[in-house]
């Protein structure tokens, strides 16, 4: 703080940092008000919207339960799966159809259900072997 010892000048120069950092804060309050009555404003958008939803999803489920229940549909009825099994379908059938034709045995890989040839390079390492003597 300025004392009475020192110059004037320097006490003018002391007034005029405190005045422009008050002038800062000032500008820093002023800017945090109007972010905040953005976001009020965001908040209450918002809470409009969820009210609709929430209305929307209401008379959504009074709907269903009016419905009768078709029950279960044949995955068959499902694009999607109907899709899948028969591409699965497909590979089982080719991989047979190779085996048949080079001479070779089938095995299941367990987890993906996808046959695998004897000739090929793949390895379970869950398989047990069967022929001991190898060993």
């Amino acid at each position: 703080m300025a004392s009475a010892a020192e110059p004037p000048g320097t006490a003018a120069e002391y007034l005029q940092e405190l005045t422009r950092i008050v002038a800062a804060q000032q500008e820093l309050l002023a800017q945090r008000r109007r972010r905040i009555e953005e976001l009020e404003r965001q908040v209450a958008r918002l809470s409009r919207e969820n009210a609709g939803l929430l209305e929307r999803h209401r008379r959504h489920l009074a709907a269903c339960a009016r419905r009768p229940d078709p029950g279960p549909s044949p995955l068959g009825a499902i694009p999607e799966l109907s899709s899948r099994r028969d591409k699965s379908e497909e590979e089982s059938s080719r991989s047979i159809r190779s085996s048949l034709e080079t001479g070779s045995s089938l095995s299941t890989d367990r987890y993906s259900g996808v046959a695998k040839s004897s000739v090929s390079t793949y390895m379970n390492p869950f398989t047990i072997p069967t022929d001991m003597g190898a060993y």
